[in-house]
């Protein structure tokens, strides 16, 4: 066993310093390799060599009798270097929810794999709720130093804190405490140097996990981007996170205030996650995110959704009791007070969803936005525009699109645009990518021909469609790399809805062409045993699911 890195002697302020150096040591180690942090007053050492228990993990703990007592010594030294610079609790909850089993392996004397380091070191952007409170709660009582803090920065934290409960704290408060849930000063050192872009699984035990520390390096970006735009926040979300690994309490840090994920409601193709605000105030709301289209495996129900003449409604229909209560019931926690309003985001099919349940919660709205999203129907529209004239606030349409998505295209209507009254704003924000300044503007038109339109929607689905223009143009670090135009309803209504209709009616041509498309799935797929006992099932389900008022 040879000495990767020697350093002077260990202090709280230096944590960040050696974090860096283990990342740097550990980035071109295979996965199995053991790993030995030492610690004196004078040294810091961290070693690799040949691990027994990754080999042998379903016997480890009964070979660890034949371990030496220096062996098992040097394992539980490591252990508990990572406990004292991140928290004992916090490395629980972290072994505990990606199955490190930390604390057994500090009973027996195990090894810790250059795997568990990397684990530990990417879940450390894995903050949530829970972990903020802890954090919180254990500063009013810290001695001396707290765990990679130095002694001045804890009586700083501890000041700052003096006299505040969790609820009360601002967004600086919640930044302060999210930065020290997560200390690393690069976020190169928390993926060892690597594009977790690039991750790959390591067998059975962590499939999964790569999607997992791509979602945690998208979060960790927009916590340490300041100045990203809405639009740049919405786009990561609704395309990289969301969908990824959204698990309760996870916390998001927006530019305008910090959120949580409260709950999920899923039903009927539609999955709603309820992001309640930390930091609540009169411009920082609770968001409901609803996501588009799922994979067969994940849930045929979307797919079928997409393929209704009624795009979307199955899903607001299956989720409409659950949506109600938690927008209308205090006890639920999701809302603090009767008649609180929220807002609403929908990429792709969930932004036709959000359409459609903004009507029918039309008073406890009061922003929505789509991203590349299809329509509704008509009479949905016309009841909008009813609903809408009667409110005493104004609420606030934003649609996000890529210029030569089509998809945007699909359902009658879009919310908002054939109204001129003031209580419905509309904006709607282009994106255009710098590779394809050049794209014929009416490259969205669908061709003649059943193929023909068929191959459009499909370069729509793999391309535009799922692009992050304005994510990739942020890490790229270059401008003008999108084009943006934004139009309000009560000055440019015509403009708007030259947009929206794309003047030439092509609206009709895309929601044919979608219901072809429904048509022949429907005929084909109706045979096989799983869409055909779905649709049984959701016959059944919808003759259940009677709403007054509810247009389909």
């Amino acid at each position: 066993m040879s000495s990767i890195a020697l350093y002077s002697p260990i202090q709280s302020c230096m944590m960040p310093g050696y974090l860096e150096q283990i990342s740097y040591d550990l980035a071109d180690i295979p996965f199995y390799k053991r790993v030995v942090i030492k610690v004196t007053p004078e040294t810091f050492s961290c070693t690799t060599d040949f691990s027994i228990n990754s080999i042998l993990s379903f016997v480890s703990s009964f070979f660890s009798l034949f371990f030496s007592d220096s062996y098992k010594q040097e394992n539980r030294e490591t252990i508990d270097f990572f406990y004292e610079t991140f928290g004992r609790i916090r490395v629980n909850r972290i072994s505990e929810r990606y199955s490190l089993h930390l604390q057994e392996k500090r009973v027996f004397g195990l090894d810790l794999t250059k795997q568990d380091v990397e684990i530990l070191f990417a879940a450390m952007g894995d903050v949530r709720k829970q972990d903020l409170q802890t954090i919180f709660y254990d500063l009013q009582i810290a001695d001396g130093n707290y765990i990679h803090l130095s002694e001045e920065q804890t009586a700083a934290a501890r000041e700052r804190f003096e006299g505040k409960t969790f609820s009360q704290l601002n967004y600086e408060d919640l930044d302060e405490l999210y930065k020290i849930a997560s200390p690393f000063k690069r976020l190169e050192t928390m993926f060892m140097h690597e594009d977790p872009r690039s991750y790959k699984d390591y067998g059975i035990r962590w499939y999964g996990l790569s999607n997992i520390k791509r979602t945690i390096y998208k979060l960790e970006q927009m916590k340490r981007t300041e100045g990203a735009t809405e639009v740049e926040e919405l786009v990561r979300l609704s395309k990289k996170i969301f969908g990824s690994y959204t698990p309760d309490g996870l916390v998001i840090r927006l530019q305008g205030g910090f959120h949580y994920v409260h709950q999920r409601i899923r039903g009927g193709g539609s999955t709603k996650y309820l992001m309640k605000a930390m930091n609540k105030s009169e411009e920082i709301k609770n968001k409901i995110f609803y996501l588009g289209t799922q994979l067969p495996q994940n849930d045929w129900a979307s797919i079928f959704d997409d393929l209704r003449p009624d795009l979307g409604v199955f899903g607001v229909k299956s989720t409409y009791r659950d949506t109600l209560n938690y927008l209308t019931d205090p006890t639920l926690r999701f809302i603090d007070r009767p008649g609180e309003k929220v807002e609403l985001i929908g990429y792709s099919l969930g932004g036709a969803q959000v359409e459609r349940d903004t009507t029918l919660f039309m008073g406890l709205v009061s922003k929505i936005t789509g991203l590349c999203n299809p329509g509704v129907d008509g009479a949905t529209s016309e009841w909008f525009q009813h609903k809408v004239s009667q409110l005493d606030e104004p609420i606030d349409v934003h649609y996000i699109w890529e210029m030569d998505d089509g998809i945007r295209l699909g359902g009658a209507e879009h919310l908002g645009i054939n109204t001129v009254s003031e209580q419905a704003r509309v904006k709607v924000t282009l994106l255009l990518s710098g590779e394809e300044m050049d794209i014929d503007p009416l490259h969205h038109i669908l061709p003649e021909g059943f193929f023909s339109a068929a191959r459009r929607i499909g370069e729509s689905l793999t391309g535009a469609h799922i692009r992050e223009t304005t994510a990739s143009s942020f890490e790229a670090d270059t401008e003008s790399q999108f084009v943006v135009q934004s139009f309000n309803n009560e000055e440019n209504f015509h403009e708007v809805t030259r947009l929206l209709n794309n003047a030439n009616g092509d609206y009709r041509r895309w929601e044919e062409m979608r219901r072809d498309v429904g048509d022949l799935f429907g005929e084909s797929l109706g045979r096989s045993g799983d869409f055909s006992r779905f649709l049984q099932q959701s016959k059944a389900q919808q003759a259940r699911m009677r709403m007054p008022g509810l247009i389909t």
